[in-house]
């Protein structure tokens, strides 16, 4: 599962930034249910990550929220800007 989860981000954060080599992805299991996954990019893509007024992030945690809902899990995501 957490192998899954890293890939399907990666698939959907690399064409958003300009230096892929620097996204870095954790994922920690807690128990059964529960997933931690973070993700921090170089400081170049965080803008890009970001987005205008947050909707990029915004969409990316919606789509991480989706694909736990289909695996019937909770995944709670943070995006480490530093």
């Amino acid at each position: 599962m957490e192998t899954e989860i890293e890939n399907y981000l990666r698939s959907m954060l690399n064409p958003l930034i300009a230096y892929p080599e620097k996204l870095e992805v954790f994922v920690h299991t807690s128990g059964e249910s529960y997933i931690f996954l973070e993700f921090s990019v170089g400081k170049e893509d965080i803008g890009k990550i970001i987005g205008k007024e947050g909707l990029t992030i915004k969409a990316i945690r919606k789509l991480i929220d989706c694909f736990s809902a289909s695996k019937k899990i909770k995944i709670v995501s943070i995006f480490k800007t530093s």
